[in-house]
């Protein structure tokens, strides 16, 4: 179940669109910090990288550390490597350990490169995109694209940075106005 999250998070990537505005399922002009993508499927808020620039992104070797913080649930440290990249795809391992470092998990799974992509799909009608939104987590200070994805009862915001393809710098899920979940980057090399 930690590498679905993992795919999730690795590909949830979307597109410039004009601030506080509901995602189109076409992609808007690119800009400086971003090349365009290709058109969304319809329904769908286009995303910002594109399969290959994903692939470049995240090269064999790079970390991804995440602290996880869920409601009622002991916060945990998501550690990722890329062990294995090549054209098709990626194998990651991940351990995840609780905040005094003992390992809960420890696992490694491959996706293509296109699976970790579709998974970073959201619904154009439901998603808000803000351009350059500046954000501090522990990896550092990010000017980021922040997305807000409201379904029902649920709303989740997405920053990511546009010089880092692959997973967002944070993201929060709230319920009735709480959050009950955020994830922040601890570091990306």
């Amino acid at each position: 179940m930690r590498f679905v999250v993992i795919s999730a998070l690795l590909a949830c990537s979307h597109s410039t669109q004009p601030a506080t505005t509901p995602a189109a399922p076409a992609p808007a002009p690119a800009s400086s910090a971003a090349p365009a993508a290709p058109a969304a499927s319809p329904g769908l808020a286009p995303q910002l990288f594109t399969v290959e620039q994903l692939r470049a992104g995240n090269p064999k070797g790079r970390t991804i550390e995440i602290r996880m913080e869920a409601d009622g649930k002991p916060t945990t440290i998501e550690h990722w490597v890329f062990t294995a990249v090549d054209a098709d795809q990626a194998t990651i391992h991940a351990i995840t350990r609780d905040e005094a470092g003992k390992v809960i998990s420890d696992a490694v799974g491959t996706s293509t490169w296109a699976e970790l992509h579709k998974h970073g799909q959201f619904p154009a009608a439901a998603t808000t995109i803000d351009d350059n939104v500046s954000i501090t987590v522990p990896a550092g200070t990010f000017t980021t694209r922040l997305y807000t994805v409201k379904t029902g009862e649920a709303t989740r915001r997405v920053w990511f940075a546009a010089d880092l393809p692959g997973p967002p710098v944070q993201f929060t899920t709230e319920q009735g106005g709480k959050v009950v979940l955020r994830a922040q980057m601890l570091r990306a090399r």
